[in-house]
Parts: structure tokens; C-alpha cells; sequence
């Protein structure tokens, strides 16, 4: 089912078309004077976009255009945005992507480089409370059935899409838990385990890294239930309508991100990926029977 856009992303929308015919800018311009990047914040919402800032600075200043940064509610709101041309770039999860993809022909122009494993890559985690006797990456369907889940959101890649896949696996659905929540970001799933109120939480390991950092959770307050295969982290994406010159100018400003501007956010920068990197996620959109929200 189709989600509404919220509404701040609505009126930034309005403002900026309104502002565009004003002036007599064409919208669909191939290269654009200006850009829109909209993002899905991990935590706050504050915090997020003081922390991306040098990032966009840095890609306003070597492209010579200024770069405006929306919040959305959620990555069905980013999609829409970007589907309809009133974004013109995101930073989206890989299942994320695959969504794009299908739905519009978004392009992948790069994707982060974690400051924990300094690879394009992370982990999608189901993390345990202690008490369950579970064993560290070797839980059993006996031991998880009947549980209370946390996913992050439906359409999160290391908090939904892949753990549901090694759920899947193991012979469980949702049905086969006693509840199931969408925490709605992996901070709050992981929260969500500390303080008791599920006994099972989705997150990616770097969040993980990040939450025990932070003291939202310790050591003994959780077991590795399972982990993932390696999984591609998140794609910043862009949507069609640029000029190949403008795409290419756009991939080498992310790639050229200063080690620097990246560091609050828990970056080593960026790197380019092929097709390829995603067909994990392709095969398990596939083998779920995920369709692309229309």
C-alpha cells in the first residue's frame, strides 16, 4: 500500500516548485542549479542532519550548486519524493534501492565505507536477551518461536528484509511469534531489548557498535542470535533526468568527500559499487515475493 508523503516533506515540495516556477526554472532540468537530498534519520533528527552537513558542504562546494537537506518520516516518503522529482538524491538502504530501481530507475552512485569494518558492507544482526540460553549465531527455530520480535521497518534491509530472510530460513514467520513491533529505527529496536519490552531485536551491527558506545546497552545485556551474510550498506541514490556528464560530476564529489566530513557520522567516505554488489538483495526480494510499493 502506497504511504502518504509527511508533511513537512509536502510543504518543502510545494516551496520548491512554487519557488521554481517563480523564477522560471525548469524542473526537470538535465543539470540542475540545485539539489535536494532527502534522508531517513537513524536517530534524531537534529543530531542526523548537523552530522551530514560537512558531507553536503563538501559535495555543494565541488559541484558549485547548494544542496538542501529534507528529513523523511520513512523510506516509503523518500521514494515517493524521489519518484515524482521532487528529490533529486537519498540515502537509502540496499533493499531500499532495489525498490527505486523497479520503481523509477534510480541509479546507485555510491555506497558507505563503515568506520568498523572499513568496508562497503555491513551485518544484519537478531539480537537475544541473555536469559533465553540461546547460543551466540546458532539460534533454533524451538528457541525463537513463541518470542516477542522487534523488526526495525518493513522495508529496512539490515533491520527487516534480511532478518526476516534468515527467519525465513529457519521455518519461522511472523505468525510463529508471540508479538511482533516495528521499532522504527535500530536505536529503538535495540532499546527496545535493554529495557525488557521484546526479547528479540533486528539491528546491523554498526548500529549495534554505536548503541554500546553510547550506553543504550551493554555487553551482558544481549546474545547474537544470528547473524547475516555480508550485506551492502547504504546506497546513496539518485533519480533519472541528469545528464550522464552531471552523474558522473555527482559520483566523483561523493567519492571525493574529505575523510574529515565523514567522521561524526561513523564514515570512512564512500565508494562506487557495480549492479552486482546487490544481487544478495535482489534474490531475496525475489525469493520473498517482494513487490515494489506502487
Amino acid at each position: 500500500m502506497k504511504r502518504a508523503l509527511s508533511v513537512a516533506i509536502l510543504a518543502c515540495i510545494l516551496v520548491t516548485v512554487f519557488a521554481a516556477l517563480a523564477s522560471g526554472e525548469d524542473v526537470a532540468a538535465s543539470d540542475p542549479t540545485k539539489l535536494i537530498f532527502v534522508n531517513v534519520p537513524s536517530g534524531s533528527a537534529g543530531d542526523d542532519v548537523a552530522m551530514f552537513q560537512p558531507i553536503l558542504d563538501s559535495l555543494a562546494a565541488t559541484l558549485g550548486i547548494p544542496i538542501q537537506y529534507i528529513v523523511a518520516t520513512d523510506y516509503s516518503a523518500v521514494l515517493q519524493a524521489m519518484r515524482f522529482g521532487y528529490a533529486d538524491m537519498a540515502r537509502v538502504g540496499a533493499f531500499n534501492f532495489i525498490q527505486a530501481e523497479q520503481l523509477f530507475g534510480a541509479t546507485c552512485l555510491v555506497v558507505d565505507v563503515k568506520s568498523n569494518t572499513h568496508q562497503p558492507f555491513d551485518y544484519a544482526l537478531i539480537l537475544a536477551r541473555p536469559d533465553l540460553g540461546i547460543q551466540a549465531e546458532s539460534a533454533t527455530a524451538d528457541q525463537l518461536r513463541g518470542l516477542r520480535l522487534a523488526y526495525v521497518d518493513v522495508t529496512s534491509t539490515t533491520g527487516g528484509l534480511v532478518p526476516r530472510m534468515m527467519l525465513k530460513r529457519l521455518g519461522l514467520e511472523d505468525a510463529d511469534f508471540a508479538e511482533v513491533y516495528y521499532a522504527s529505527s535500530h536505536d529503538a529496536a535495540i532499546l527496545a531489548l535493554a529495557h525488557g519490552t521484546v526479547d528479540l531485536a533486528c539491528c546491523n551491527d554498526f548500529r549495534l557498535e554505536k548503541n554500546l558506545a553510547s550506553g543504550n546497552i551493554a555487553e551482558g545485556q544481549y546474545v547474537i542470535a544470528l547473524r547475516s551474510d555480508p550485506v551492502p550498506t547504504n546506497a546513496v541514490i539518485v533519480r533519472p533526468g541528469f545528464s550522464a556528464e552531471f552523474m558522473a560530476r555527482l559520483q566523483a564529489a561523493w567519492l571525493a568527500v574529505p575523510l574529515g566530513a565523514c567522521t561524526a557520522f561513523g564514515l570512512d567516505g564512500f565508494a562506487a559499487v557495480t549492479a552486482d554488489a546487490f544481487s544478495v538483495i535482489r534474490s531475496i526480494v525475489d525469493e520473498l515475493d517482494y513487490a515494489p510499493e506502487g
